[in-house]
């Protein structure tokens, strides 16, 4: 017996792999057949697919090194090639950035508003995710732009959602690259993520597959009632096991439905969570892809993928074919036909690519039931209530999911390590 026997993780995604080769003999119970989480990557024919667009762009050299040592060759990207998709145009991204692209009776209210917007937003404070656009882009880039992807990728009102959630993902107004870009080309500079890695075999995955080799982690086994009191776990499967300590990165509301007796306080509270679920359409085509792009986003409504991705763009590895992945988002109280989102995406590729039905080789589709978390105006007061209420009762959520907070993939790892630093100060009291 180890000093961790009797402490159970749930979940083998990012954060469970950090937190379990913290804690050695500790046992991980996996829902899926397979560890990695959202991290995860599927094979169809020679190409690997992920659970939507992954990159590696941590500047943590520990982490890089984690990761990179075991996985074979890697890809090191030094600009990332990345645009949007409006109408039937190409703009490049972020488009504030490149105004000269729009047409001129779209280019002069833009830079119009966003000058404008810049001096009136001086030492003010953002109400809300709409408020700050309007701050940051003005109203043109933010109506015409901002708010339809919004409603594309989270499948919300601007004015619900926070701020929390833009650090590192959305770029603030530089007013002199904006001006430039309005009147001449000019070579992208502030795309975040310009630097990122990429394994050349395997997808995203391969950066984590030889860390799990070592873990004692038992698949198939979704927890479906956690005993507060005498401390068991009942699994879908019929295993029961008992835990000391619990760690978990199962999605803050699945966790919460499945303890005994929870207060009516946190059932409260965990109902308010939202979050969007995902269907991601992969294609092999037996035709050159025409497009440079790594990935790019598209503006248009009546197309349902809000981004695509081009693996093969990447890795420069095809084999006579090339890959890409278009991903499409619903709110988690929606529902959809997924006939339509593949039919939609399938015709709406083929006006983009300009390949035909002859050109696919092989298509598969990924559901994810949990996506991405949406940071409106109640997450945050909610989740800090839930996360205290656990930690009282020895459970430690987290990652991504657990802490219901977005982050990369290195911070969801860090997550789960620090996690079992927590876990060894209990066991030293």
């Amino acid at each position: 017996m180890t000093k961790y026997d009797n402490v159970v993780i749930l979940g083998a995604g990012l954060s469970g792999l950090g937190c379990g080769l913290n804690l050695p003999g500790a046992r991980i119970y996996e829902a899926k057949h397979h560890p990695g989480g959202h991290a995860y990557s599927h094979t169809l024919k020679n190409h690997h697919f992920d659970e939507g667009a992954h990159i590696c762009h941590t500047q943590n050299s520990e982490f890089l090194n984690l990761i990179t040592k075991q996985a074979g060759d890697i890809c090191e990207i030094n600009q990332s090639i990345v645009s949007n998709r409006w109408g039937d145009k190409w703009l490049t991204y972020p488009v504030q950035n490149h105004l000269r692209q729009l047409p001129l009776e779209t280019r002069i209210p833009a830079l119009t508003d966003l000058v404008i917007a810049q001096i009136d937003s001086q030492d003010s404070q953002s109400l809300n995710y709409r408020d700050w656009c309007l701050r940051q882009y003005g109203q043109t880039l933010t109506e015409t732009f901002y708010e339809v992807f919004t409603k594309k990728y989270w499948r919300s009102d601007m004015e619900e959602m926070s701020t929390d959630w833009l650090g590192g993902r959305l770029l603030k107004s530089v007013l002199p690259s904006i001006i430039h870009g309005a009147f001449d080309e000019r070579a992208e500079d502030q795309t975040k993520f310009s630097k990122f890695y990429y394994p050349k075999k395997g997808g995203f995955f391969s950066f984590f597959k030889p860390l799990y080799l070592d873990l004692d982690i038992s698949y198939r086994e979704k927890v479906v009632e956690i005993d507060l009191i005498n401390k068991n776990l009942y699994f879908e499967s019929g295993t029961t096991t008992s835990y000391d300590i619990l760690a978990s990165s199962v999605p803050l509301p699945v966790l919460v439905n499945s303890i005994k007796d929870v207060p009516s306080n946190i059932m409260y509270l965990s109902a308010k969570l939202k979050w969007t679920q995902s269907v991601i359409i992969n294609f092999i085509l037996n035709s050159p892809i025409l497009r440079n792009e790594h990935w790019f986003y598209i503006y248009n409504e009546e197309i349902e993928a809000s981004r695509v991705s081009i693996p093969s763009n990447i890795t420069s590895t095809s084999n006579n074919t090339n890959c890409f992945q278009a991903e499409i988002f619903r709110h988690n109280e929606e529902t959809y036909d997924i006939e339509y989102l593949q039919e939609n995406t399938n015709r709406s590729m083929q006006n983009i690519f300009g390949y035909c039905d002859n050109d696919v080789s092989s298509t598969s589709t990924i559901t994810a039931p949990f996506s991405y978390v949406i940071s409106d105006k109640e997450r945050e007061s909610a989740v800090s209530q839930i996360l205290e209420w656990l930690e009282a009762n020895k459970i430690y959520s987290m990652g991504l999911y657990g802490n219901w907070k977005y982050m990369w993939s290195d911070i969801a790892y860090y997550s789960g390590q620090n996690t079992a630093y927590k876990i060894h100060k209990e066991f030293q009291k």
